[in-house]
């Protein structure tokens, strides 16, 4: 939330005397918006911001209305210091402060924010009533609030007073998962992993309630779409959408993380208490112990005085003090009572982790590292090393069984990249950049060839590219295992001018043809893949028509190739017919071309995509579970260009008039596998596409799917990368 405080230039007085005695014409001429702020780097900023803001089309005047400012006081050691005790209890009133707007859009805009508009359809009366409420919240005893994170902040203040002015304002299903609290707040934090880390540790059991529509609201993001479809007395409200400034400012989370430093530090004890029991010296664990120690002391005060000391509920109820407790203290005492801390330390880690399930508290996963280091620091310092060897196999055994039952499920997804075959041999090793963001499958696609006016597929041609052909497909295998790459082989149909989906032949004798021709397609490299141990073999791609009419011939085909062949199967649906594919049951996987349309909007936020892409999560995960299989995104994909969130299929035919917008493409990347990652009942996916070295038509890659040297390609290593952790 926007936390600044503005200068006031107008008085809302005064614009009330001058409205008052105008008519209906002059208050027609208002526009009333409200206005969305994107994310920051800054702490302050990482939830982005919303106003209210009033332009006069005729006169000029431009206001904004902020209700996330609050007033710093006078200068002085003794007011900053007040100021700053205010601030941490949560004692300190936030201001409604008004603005021209230019002076609020240029701040927004050195930072490099987005900023988006939401024209709102009001009445004159409707206008009238806004102002009056302004009047009366600008006056002196009214402008300050007490404010609370969720429920009374810079979004759900304007909220409230525009409710208020419609008289009857509802807002639209939008099918969202339940989430609670916590998991919205993760969805801003994905790039500030130690932020994250630090407010769940702080925050307690309030922020593992499940927020319903208006809880989410908090979030400027998602009060900005329930707002888009909001109606009063069955008319939207929101008359335009428009995107004033696009969002620049980006950040990453970097390599260190706190899980490098807490898996790191927690084989470091290991390996010096293995040490330490090899020659029975621990004076070099000395500093680390009186260390760790001193931090678990001092996270205790902390969570105890958000608790108890402040007025922040959302940090009462903290479960975390089960693991930290202030008993960290006693180790730096003597004799009984330091063993008396590390029993407790000990007990308490070990209760935690076998007990994971039954914390009424979503604590987070770097706790179970955090309370192994305690426990075997506990253990080596309370001095349990006679009979070691059994103790260590013993205490080494349940830490195992613990570490099962937390339900931790690591390097799972399919990290998948479709790799462009080429059109000669490779000049250098394709999967060394694949490898580079972290990718672990390769989608190989050895495309065939049809006719509009005729059924028989055609594949391995003279003519074909090398890298189509089995030859080049044998190649690109051989590197993939060389690089320790999985592989899935998909073959596809390409037919000038005509969509495979649309393919329906009008006799049985032409349907007769294509099957035998599909089938020996397919089949020529199932025996590629068998030959090559190749893990998955994608069957089709896009046959809508195909798949509900000749069913028996899929099913058939399953059961052949699975005679010789003992890798996955699954078979590419497109985003919007997936419901329609009759034999599910035979394959391993759901495979689905996910290129859902999002938004139209050039440079949509992160944040926004996340949360349109809920509803579609809800209805991806009732469809696995009625298959009992997972979804795989056979392709996935975002050009580099504005609106790339949008209806992909429309601006590939006009993307040489579309501009270059490479954080569009990252902000896709980024909603997408953030809104799926932690899905159980997602597999993974393969990025659609990317162009090995040596390719030519560099001119082209600018706009293309590929993240290839563009922003997009940091945020898909930071994704890969977490099945590594």
């Amino acid at each position: 939330m926007k936390f600044r405080f503005y200068i006031l230039f107008f008085f809302i007085t005064s614009l009330y005397a001058t409205l008052s005695s105008q008519s209906n014409d002059y208050l027609s001429s208002l526009e009333v918006s409200i206005v969305t702020c994107g994310t920051g780097d800054a702490l302050y900023s990482l939830f982005g911001h919303s106003a209210l803001r009033i332009r006069d089309t005729l006169g000029g005047r431009d206001i904004v209305y902020n209700w996330g400012t609050f007033d710093f006081g006078e200068p002085g050691l003794v007011n900053q210091l007040k100021f700053g005790l205010n601030f941490l209890t949560g004692k300190l009133p936030y201001i409604l402060g008004d603005a021209p707007y230019k002076y609020f859009q240029e701040e927004y805009r050195r930072d490099g924010r987005s900023v988006e508009q939401q024209v709102l359809d009001l009445s004159s009366s409707q206008k009238q009533a806004l102002i009056d409420a302004l009047v009366i919240n600008l006056q002196k005893d009214n402008r300050a609030y007490k404010y609370d994170f969720y429920f009374d902040n810079c979004v759900t203040r304007p909220r409230d007073i525009l409710e208020d002015v419609y008289d009857g304002l509802t807002y639209p299903d939008l099918d969202q998962p339940e989430k609670t609290f916590r998991e919205l707040l993760h969805e801003n934090l994905t790039t500030s992993p130690w932020t994250e880390l630090g407010m769940d540790l702080i925050l307690g059991t309030l922020n593992d309630d499940i927020a319903d529509e208006r809880g989410q609201m908090f979030l400027p993001a998602y009060y900005q779409s329930y707002l888009s479809g909001a109606k009063n007395n069955d008319r939207r409200v929101v008359l335009a959408e428009k995107e004033i400034l696009p969002q620049v400012s980006t950040s990453e989370s970097g390599w260190f993380t706190p899980q490098l430093v807490f898996w790191g530090l927690l084989l470091l004890e290991i390996i010096g208490t293995f040490l330490c029991f090899i020659s029975g010296d621990r004076g070099f664990l000395k500093w680390f112990d009186r260390l760790w120690f001193f931090t678990l002391g001092v996270a205790s005060l902390i969570m105890i005085i958000m608790w108890v000391g402040t007025e922040h509920t959302v940090c009462y109820n903290n479960y975390n003090l089960l693991w930290a407790g202030p008993w960290a203290w006693l180790y730096f005492t003597r004799g009984n009572t330091r063993n008396l801390s590390l029993c407790l330390t000990l007990i308490s880690s070990i209760l935690v982790l076998l007990c994971w399930q039954l914390v009424p508290q979503a604590l987070p996963l770097l706790v179970i590292p955090m309370c192994m280091i305690s426990a075997i620091k506990s253990f080596r310092l309370l001095g349990w090393i006679r009979n070691m060897d059994k103790a260590v196999l013993k205490f080494s055994a349940v830490l195992l069984i613990v570490f099962l039952q937390t339900d931790i499920t690591i390097g799972q997804k399919i990290d998948g990249i479709t790799l462009v075959s080429p059109p000669r041999e490779y000049q250098t090793d394709p999967m060394v950049a694949l490898r580079d963001v972290h990718a672990d499958w390769v989608a190989l696609v050895p495309y065939g060839f049809s006719r509009k006016d005729s059924p028989e597929v055609y594949y391995n041609t003279a003519t074909q590219w090398w890298g189509e052909r089995v030859e080049g497909v044998e190649t690109s295998i051989k590197y993939a295992k060389a690089n320790n790459m999985k592989v899935m082989i998909k073959p596809q149909v390409w037919i000038h001018g005509l969509w495979v989906g649309d393919v329906d032949y009008k006799t049985e004798q032409e349907w007769k043809i294509w099957e035998d021709s599909y089938r020996a397609y397919i089949m020529q490299f199932v025996d590629l893949a068998v030959k090559h141990d190749v893990e998955m073999i994608c069957i089709g791609t896009e046959y809508r028509i195909s798949v509900e009419k000749r069913e028996s011939f899929w099913r058939d085909m399953i059961a052949e190739i699975r005679k010789v062949y003992n890798g996955k199967l699954t078979y590419s649906s497109n985003w919007d017919d997936y419901y329609k594919v009759p034999f599910w049951d035979a394959l391993d996987f759901i495979g689905i071309s996910s290129y859902f349309p999002l938004s139209d909007m050039d440079t949509p936020p992160k944040l926004l995509l996340s949360y349109r892409w809920g509803k579609h999560v809800k209805k991806l995960r009732k469809f696995s579970q009625k298959w009992d299989r997972k979804i795989l995104f056979t392709e996935y994909g975002y050009l580099s260009v504005d609106g790339a969130a949008g209806k992909t299929w429309k601006l590939e035919k006009v993307v040489h008039d579309l501009d270059v917008n490479e954080q569009a493409q990252a902000n896709g990347y980024d909603a997408l596998l953030g809104s799926f990652w932690d899905e159980d009942f997602w597999a993974g996916g393969f990025l659609w596409k990317w162009f090995p070295e040596g390719y030519g038509r560099e001119d082209r890659m600018k706009k293309e799917y590929t993240p290839k040297n563009k922003k997009a390609a940091s945020v898909l290593s930071k994704w890969y990368g977490k099945s590594g952790i």
